[in-house]
């Protein structure tokens, strides 16, 4: 792994007319390929990388010289990366090498390719009107249906599948709408699915002038779906998505993970945060169990600041809270004695910190009896809490 609070720079000039062509056949830095606030590697004046890639990451670069910057932070470290780079004469650099959209510099060649919403034609250089399919992995974000504000075109058939860190939900608001009208919407429609495809829950199908109401998924998946028939057409619409804490999880022999913040590794949890997350297991007379990998919560003596607490059952009562925790060590693994516990995440106006990543899984329940928090450990986890729940970490 690379060492931390590192930085180092590589600057590579080639001649005139040329492009340098960057190939990382290894990337995994840490982060979660957004932000990049910890660790990252700069390829000119682009955009911070980060994140892991099992498959090569390709560059050309806009001119015949680059500086790479990588840069790492005091704490987690990662395999970092392998480069190799050559320099190519750029073909594109003449008028567009014939492309009609836009011309892309390969080693040794060049390909033609398309703005959204266009594929390209058989003759490789000029685009047509294709596929109207979008996957959608930022935290937030806004989409729009074609040619919005104007007219969206006839015949339409697009699709947006909105995916979100683990164990938090999606929210969808509709600012602009103008879907033509129908009492059934058999014409021109918007349908949202709870889940990653059409096969997923009908949340509910959209027209006319109406906005649809806030909609929210039940998991890290939301299917959008827009359809125009061969006549009338309207402006269509436009929606914000943004990733939002929380939700009802279900724990399988197969782990989950929740993280605190949507942006986690790329930016610390924010402020006023009250996030709760329910996990159920899968299987009648199983339990649930819980393990942080990574743990940061502003440290205070009694976690009255920022805290996670962790409650055995389905509701936040005084009698089945197991404990209360901050810091940065990393709590004991908690198992349910029944079918479900409760994750609170709690945070305040003040300081941030990096969050956590917790994994869950379904378990043999816990016998309450067998292992008991002492007094000191509970004090430890919670000091200011009448006395916790005698309860559960085996």
């Amino acid at each position: 792994m690379y060492p931390s609070s590192k930085t180092c720079i590589w600057e590579i000039e080639a001649p005139d007319g040329y492009h340098i062509f960057l190939n990382f056949t290894k990337f995994n830095v840490e982060g979660m390929r957004t932000e990049c606030a910890y660790d990252y590697v700069k390829i000119g004046d682009s955009e911070k990388l980060c994140g892991e890639y099992n498959e090569p990451l390709l560059f050309t670069t806009p001119q015949n010289r680059v500086r790479i910057e990588f840069a790492s932070d005091s704490s987690v470290e990662r395999d970092g990366f392998f480069a190799n780079f050559i320099a190519d004469f750029d073909e594109c650099q003449n008028n567009n090498a014939g492309c009609e959209h836009t011309c892309q510099n390969r080693l040794g060649s060049y390909v033609c390719t398309c703005n959204p919403g266009f594929i390209l034609s058989e003759d490789k250089h000029n685009c047509k009107e294709g596929s109207c399919f979008f996957e959608v992995n930022a935290p937030s974000g806004d989409i729009n249906s074609p040619s919005h504000p104007n007219e969206y075109p006839k015949g339409q058939n697009c699709s947006w599948h909105f995916v979100t860190t683990p164990g938090h939900r999606l929210m969808l608001t509709f600012s602009n709408f103008q879907v033509e009208e129908h009492s059934q919407c058999k014409y021109d429609a918007v349908s949202v699915y709870d889940g990653g495809d059409g096969s997923a829950q009908l949340t509910g199908i959209f027209c006319g002038l109406t906005p649809p109401p806030l909609l929210l998924s039940s998991s890290n998946e939301l299917y959008l779906t827009f359809t125009s028939d061969a006549s009338v057409s309207r402006p269509g619409f436009q929606a914000h998505y943004t990733s939002v804490c929380g939700g009802r999880l279900t724990a399988e022999s197969t782990p989950g993970h929740i993280y605190s913040h949507a942006t986690f590794s790329d930016s610390k949890y924010g402020k006023n945060q009250d996030c709760t997350w329910s996990v159920s297991a899968n299987s009648p007379g199983r339990g649930v169990r819980i393990q942080f990998s990574t743990f940061n919560i502003e440290s205070e003596e009694g976690c009255q600041y920022d805290y996670i607490e962790i409650y055995d059952g389905s509701e936040a009562k005084p009698d089945l809270l197991v404990g209360r925790y901050c810091g940065d060590t990393v709590p004991e693994a908690v198992t349910s004695t029944g079918n479900e516990l409760l994750l609170i995440l709690h945070t305040d106006n003040a300081e941030e910190e990096k969050g956590f990543v917790a994994e869950y899984r379904e378990s043999k329940r816990s016998n309450s009896s067998k292992r008991k928090l002492t007094a000191a450990a509970a004090a430890r986890h919670n000091p200011f809490q009448e006395p916790i729940h005698d309860r559960l970490k085996e």
